[in-house]
């Protein structure tokens, strides 16, 4: 047996060892309780409560070295919590163990009951009535905290059905009230104003990640998963804080075209030998949504390859006339090297650095998500996005190519979203030079 802490130890006399027999049968304890008294030493083995084994110092085991340990008054105890490992040589309950041992206790003592002394038994029956009152309270109670936060995964069925827009969400954490985002914001969930336990926790994940569970080194993991004729995008994130974020699998090739807006004035852009087309929304989800529905549209139009840089599955629609496909920031510079794709795409949280800075310049045509409110803001977060260092090549690189924008309305609104499309003019001032070619946006038609 491996050894393991001490995890209750004391003195007999104010605790009898009936009292810590009675206390590791209520807590199905397993362990090991070693007993000593000067030179003499008993061990009880316990498994799930239960009395399975006894040993005095001489190897002599069984029920007669069970009944000798609990006739002590005084001595030492200390019990470890381990796998004892020990055949089941006590068949007996621990209660009947205990109750033999009293009895046997009163016969050899009948002197001190007749002078008014409590017999063992008695004793022994008053303090199992007391704790068999603790554990019925303790039970009563465990069982109304569980039906107020546990959650079955049942009852996630109605949430998941909410999940229609590219903007829902689902946010799942152990002793945490279930989070829905629909609509445009953050809802009550139905039958979810209670905490969910981790129990309940645990079959949810379960639930959604049948079959496919993740590598236990991964802080965070993403997966796309089909639950009741649905796909759902799964993030599992790790940790002190372990959540379970939940969509739907949507998008503009799934949906039926989410996205609405003036998509054949892009096509002219689109078609050219280069462009640069940012998605601006002024939210991530927005501007996802959008950079998905154009990812889409670039792949029918032209039926080329599309490399797309991000961690987000939902940005990676399936195969349409051209090829998709998808790739970690970390591995752009290789995905590049071996598909050589006409164009690139780029998510929101992406920096520009890198493999994917070093892409930019080799791929004819780039589309972006950027986070922001108006269109004069798209260019410039853009920019803010990349070093210092790489700031001019990045500037020469929208100088020197077709650039507009497509600015999207916020995600998960009534209806579809919608966008307008905007192209970053280079006009000159009257000392014909050429004015920041970041600012004047004119609205293209």
């Amino acid at each position: 047996m491996t050894q393991a802490p001490g995890i209750l130890a004391g003195e007999l006399g104010l605790l009898s060892l009936f009292d810590v027999g009675q206390l590791l049968m209520f807590n199905r304890a397993t362990g090991v309780l070693t007993v000593t008294r000067e030179a003499a030493r008993v061990s009880l083995m316990f498994n799930a409560g239960q009395l399975v084994n006894a040993v005095d110092e001489q190897r002599k085991q069984g029920v007669e070295a069970a009944y000798q340990v609990f006739a002590w008054k005084h001595g030492q105890f200390e019990f470890r919590s381990l796998d004892v490992g020990s055949p089941v040589v006590i068949l007996d309950g621990t209660e009947s163990i205990m109750l033999e041992a009293a009895r046997r206790m009163d016969e050899s003592s009948a002197g001190a009951a007749a002078a008014g002394v409590q017999p063992e038994t008695a004793k022994l029956v008053e303090h199992q009535s007391r704790f068999d009152m603790l554990r019925d309270e303790f039970s009563r109670v465990t069982r109304e905290a569980v039906s107020e936060s546990r959650r079955a995964p049942e009852w996630s069925d109605p949430w998941l059905d909410v999940l229609q827009m590219p903007g829902d969400r689902l946010l799942a954490r152990p002793g945490c009230v279930p989070r829905l985002h629909a609509g445009g914001g953050w809802q009550p969930v139905e039958g979810g104003d209670a905490p969910m336990d981790a129990e309940a926790f645990e079959e949810l994940k379960q639930q959604m990640l049948a079959g496919v569970m993740p590598d236990d080194s991964a802080a965070t993991w993403r997966r796309v998963v089909r639950h009741r004729g649905r796909a759902f995008a799964v993030t599992l994130v790790r940790g002190v804080n372990e959540c379970l974020w939940i969509a739907p699998a949507v998008g503009a090739a799934v949906m039926g075209e989410p996205v609405t807006g003036p998509f054949e004035a892009l096509d002219a852009l689109l078609s050219q030998p280069a462009a640069i087309l940012l998605a601006g929304a002024p939210a991530v989800d927005a501007a996802h949504s959008l950079l998905r529905a154009l990812i889409v549209r670039l792949s029918d139009l032209r039926g080329i390859t599309i490399v797309v840089v991000t961690d987000d599955l939902l940005l990676s629609p399936p195969e349409s006339m051209g090829v998709v496909l998808p790739a970690s920031p970390a591995e752009t510079e290789a995905v590049v090297r071996s598909a050589r794709p006409g164009a690139i795409a780029i998510d929101a949280l992406c920096a520009l650095e890198g493999s994917v800075f070093t892409s930019l310049a080799t791929t004819p045509i780039v589309l972006g998500a950027v986070v922001a409110s108006q269109p004069e803001a798209v260019v410039p977060r853009w920019l803010m996005r990349c070093q210092a260092a790489d700031l001019p090549r990045l500037q020469s690189l929208l100088e020197s190519t077709p650039v507009a924008v497509a600015l999207g309305s916020p995600s998960g609104a009534a209806g579809a979203q919608s966008f307008t499309v905007h192209r970053v003019s280079r006009a000159a001032d009257g000392s014909g030079s050429r004015r920041d070619p970041l600012s004047p946006v004119d609205l293209l038609r």
